[in-house]
């Protein structure tokens, strides 16, 4: 996944600030609740970096609206009011059992099997960065950098395509950067005679064509339009951002 999507193990409510009201050495028993696993949250280094020392109401809000499902995945209280400073240990309480009852709820369902495939929401593809299986591209051929159209960038997302068929299949985001922020296929759109969705899967799938045949086009692959919604404010997005995900049928 490569260092900066290595995860770190980080506190919700920063030592820092903690220390600063009463939890630091001096008391033990406060020192403890400071360091409490229920304190804890599992970060890529890339967002941790990003997150830094802010105060959990803060950090929190911003993750309960780019990322509505990311709280629940690590049992982390969903109640605002439990991410302010003066509540902390009510919310340690809260997230004790939380974690209590998806541990329960883990051992008791750990015979069982299922028989329906997992997957994952174009959400969690993104938390999980990129690895064998992902690749994020931030766009299919408008350069952010030069801004023009970049014929190159295309190749690079044609290789991508033909590495995941030659291996065991893979996914590949259209609209987000290498560090999980959504841009979004507005830049591409744009390069587009009357650019939609629609135009950009035709272009794309001639390019698909071109390079790799009809019968590859039409059977190694499946093309959707997932949508995030909800305003962005910490990125200054737009309401409603799409991405392209590109499934190999291997």
């Amino acid at each position: 996944m490569g260092k900066k999507y290595s995860l770190e193990w980080d506190h919700i409510f920063p030592f820092s600030i903690l220390r600063d009201n009463g939890y630091g050495w001096e008391n033990r028993h406060k020192y403890s609740l400071a360091q409490e696993i229920t304190n804890r949250a599992v970060l890529t280094k890339t967002a941790n970096r990003t997150k830094s020392n802010r105060e959990a109401k803060y950090y929190l809000h911003e993750v309960q609206q780019s990322f509505p499902k990311a709280l629940g995945l690590q049992s982390i209280p969903a109640d605002p009011q439990l991410w302010e400073l003066e509540n902390y240990e009510l919310f340690l309480q809260t997230r004790r059992k939380l974690l209590a009852d998806q541990l329960n709820l883990f051992l008791k369902n750990i015979t069982n099997t299922l028989d329906e495939p997992l997957s994952l929401n174009v959400d969690e593809l993104i938390l999980q960065g990129e690895n064998s299986s992902l690749e994020l591209k931030t766009t299919l051929r408008w350069d952010m950098k030069l801004s023009k159209i970049n014929k190159k960038l295309e190749e690079v997302v044609l290789k991508t395509i033909a590495a995941f068929s030659n291996g065991e299949g893979g996914t590949l985001l259209i609209g987000v950067t290498d560090d999980g922020e959504i841009e979004g296929l507005s830049h591409d759109y744009a390069t587009l005679s009357d650019g939609d969705k629609d135009k950009f899967e035709l272009h794309l799938r001639n390019l698909i064509i071109e390079n790799y045949g009809m019968d590859f086009a039409t059977s190694n692959l499946k093309i959707s339009f997932p949508e995030i919604g909800g305003q962005r404010n910490m990125y200054d997005r737009d309401q409603t951002r799409s991405e392209t995900g590109l499934y190999n049928n291997h």
